[in-house]
């Protein structure tokens, strides 16, 4: 069960590599969870830093072991994760719209609540250990100007905003719900479940091209299993992209 063992730490440099460490050393219970009050270099997709004030954020790392699943299927983690995290805010939040930014950041209408890492030990054709780092923003009051649109539980709740002890209580139950779905091999479902929450889905939509560093626009018609996002130029033509060939612009 996800959350079963928790290891609670008042200062990590980064969960994410905590947990990477112990898993390449140990045999750890799936569903084990790394926590930290504060992260001296939390790490979120890009290279980009996880900005964070001690006590006032979610801070986690979740070790698993889904022995189901192929490598060649490993997005189906980041939209598992990203479904959790997005279902917990809702549950926070449910008069908000809470969606999912592809591939893994959740927004509250247009702006950033949480952010999702994921990084996974191979063990010859199969996940040995798969990583999922998870920040969220809970009772923050004030952000880095660096960065471009945060909110957090407390944007909204004010002295109604709970715990992270009871955030992270939420999330686990989503995770254990939905990790449910990775078992029983349930992808289909959960990538029409993932798609159902997308941020501008069905919306013209504009992204920086990583190769040409130009910037496009098309309409956002969905994602496949693999993790590709799909998109129609102004021609109307079908374009697909992985990870990382573009970068969506908010």
């Amino acid at each position: 069960m996800i959350g079963n063992y928790v290891h609670r730490f008042r200062s990590l440099n980064s969960t994410n590599t905590l947990a990477l460490n112990y898993a390449s050393k140990n045999e750890p219970f799936n569903g084990t969870v790394i926590l930290a009050d504060y992260q001296r270099h939390g790490r979120g997709q890009y290279g980009r830093k996880w900005s964070n004030t001690a006590l006032e954020s979610l801070l986690m790392s979740v070790i698993l072991k889904p022995q189901t699943l192929l490598i060649k299927e490993q997005y189906i983690l980041s939209m598992f994760s990203a479904i959790t995290v997005a279902e917990t805010i809702s549950y926070f939040l449910p008069q908000e719209d809470v969606f999912i930014k592809w591939p893994n950041d959740i927004y509250v209408g247009r702006k950033k609540i949480s952010g999702i890492l994921i990084e996974n030990i191979i063990a010859g054709k199969s996940f040995k250990n798969s990583i999922i780092g998870i920040g969220v923003n809970v009772s923050q009051q004030s952000f880095p100007d660096h960065l471009p649109n945060p909110v957090s539980l407390y944007s909204f709740l004010e002295d109604l905003t709970p715990s992270v002890e009871t955030v992270l209580d939420i999330l686990c139950d989503k995770m254990n719900y939905y990790y449910q779905y990775i078992n029983g091999q349930h992808y289909s479902e959960l990538t029409a479940l993932y798609q159902s929450k997308l941020l501008d889905f069905g919306c013209n939509i504009s992204y920086l091209n990583m190769s040409s560093n130009e910037q496009e626009q098309g309409i956002l018609e969905g994602v496949l299993m693999d993790g590709s996002i799909v998109l129609r130029s102004e021609n109307n033509q079908k374009k697909t992209f992985q990870l990382r060939e573009i970068k969506l612009i908010v």
